[in-house]
């Protein structure tokens, strides 16, 4: 973390938009842990099909290593936001969420 000459603050911590999202975290009244969950759980759907996205694409050019490693990644993806859905459902009070 790049930080500014003299000053103890990280230079992302003092861009607007970063404060601007943590201030809008905290007004949500929801718990940061159940935050960082739904996050998790996003952005490793994300990954999941954007890596889905490389696997065509080696596949296309006939890079079956390549396609392979990319289907290998974007299972890995998809446990770890199926561990996201489990753990976030425990904490809501709900088993699960579909």
């Amino acid at each position: 973390m790049q930080q500014n000459p003299g000053q103890g603050t990280p230079q992302y911590q003092q861009n607007p938009m970063y404060q601007a999202a943590g201030a809008q975290r905290v007004s949500t009244n929801t718990p940061d842990t159940h935050y960082d969950l739904v996050s998790v759980l996003y952005h490793a759907l994300e990954g999941a099909q954007t890596y889905a996205q490389y696997a065509d694409d080696a596949n296309r050019e006939g890079d079956q290593e390549l396609a392979q490693f990319f289907v290998q990644i974007q299972q890995n993806h998809i446990a770890c936001a199926d561990r996201a859905k489990q753990l976030l459902g425990r904490r809501l009070g709900q088993g699960a969420l579909h």
